[in-house]
């Protein structure tokens, strides 16, 4: 697994059926193929170093996983966690979480005691943040309902 990386490996996972390493180096995340040892993909776009990496999918059922094992997670110093889609050639981020007021340290995937995906964030500032992953959102105002669709 020599080739991909230019700067020290700060961050490391396998994703839950051992097919994919995931690491980061300074602002740089890649995805190695473990089978063929290739890299897969890679993405840039934080501005401080990525201090922790995470594979959101796996095989619990209802998490979310149900999006399945290519979404990744990045945190960073630079105070966001960005969402990264495998299955898509954009090298833009999915998503990019920005609440954090310092460094992210560490970003993790689980389910609510209702069974709701959420991913879960630490960081600097020293809190713990919980957020349900939710894809669309809308307000019937006929029938004053909310309508969610989650990934």
């Amino acid at each position: 697994y020599a080739e991909g990386h230019v700067h020290p490996i700060h961050a490391l996972t396998v994703n839950s059926s051992s097919t994919v390493l995931l690491s980061a180096s300074d602002k740089t995340l890649l995805a190695t193929d473990l089978v063929t040892a290739q890299t897969k993909q890679k993405w840039w776009g934080h501005y401080g170093r990525i201090e922790h990496v995470a594979c959101l999918g796996g095989n619990n059922e209802g998490s979310v996983a149900s999006a399945g094992e290519d979404i990744y997670a990045s945190a960073s110093y630079d105070a966001t966690v960005r969402l990264w889609d495998a299955r898509s050639r954009s090298k833009e981020p999915l998503m990019i979480l920005e609440d954090a007021k310092d460094a992210v340290t560490c970003v993790s995937s689980g389910n609510s005691a209702l069974g709701d995906a959420q991913i879960i964030t630490s960081s600097v500032d020293g809190k713990v943040r919980v957020r349900l992953y939710i894809e669309n959102a809308s307000f019937d105002h006929a029938q004053n309902t909310l309508l969610i669709c989650r990934i």
